[in-house]
């Protein structure tokens, strides 16, 4: 059975025996794989994996991978709707549209090509006014960005789809406010 629980790392004087703790009293045997789901930063699975002293996973949290989509989708989409913007639309639409779909189902590789093909499309546009030059600077940015993120945790990317149908998590819980 799939157990979860956050931990808020300053508030325990020791974060680790506070995490082994925690484990054993969901019924942790001290040998089984722990998952961490977490936005990219390091800090929170170095410290599970200096904790249980056992296998870890390490999974990237999907809404942090599709809140970056969703700024290059709307970078595209600001392009597109930039005055003096003569390139064909589906060379930058197809793509951003698509991008969501190959990260979700585990096909990091095309996403990056994708991400570089976008990138060499914005770079052939002849962007004569500031518009266009600020709309098609946003796309390169944006993907730059999503690029260097999957990059950076590449060991961290799975496919979400596969592991959503199987009923096991994705997203980092989100914590129920009580009144």
């Amino acid at each position: 059975m799939s157990r979860r629980f956050g931990l808020v790392q300053h508030a325990a004087r020791s974060p680790a025996m506070q995490l082994r703790h925690d484990l054993n009293t969901q019924g942790w045997d001290g040998q089984s794989k722990v998952t961490v789901i977490s936005d990219g930063e390091p800090a929170l699975p170095n410290l599970v994996r200096r904790a249980v002293q056992g296998p870890v996973t390490h999974i990237l949290d999907w809404w942090h991978v599709s809140m970056r989509v969703q700024h290059i989708e709307n970078a595209v989409r600001g392009l597109l709707q930039a005055k003096e913007f003569s390139g064909l639309p589906q060379l930058f639409e197809r793509p951003a549209e698509t991008l969501r779909w190959y990260l979700w189902h585990g096909k990091v590789m095309t996403a990056a090509t994708i991400l570089k093909v976008l990138t060499i499309d914005c770079g052939r546009l002849h962007a004569e006014t500031k518009d266009l030059r600020d709309a098609v600077r946003r796309v390169k940015a944006r993907c730059q960005e999503l690029y260097s993120y999957l990059s950076n945790n590449f060991d961290a990317l799975v496919n979400y789809g596969h592991r959503y149908r199987n009923g096991l998590a994705v997203v980092i819980p989100r914590r129920r406010l009580r009144r």
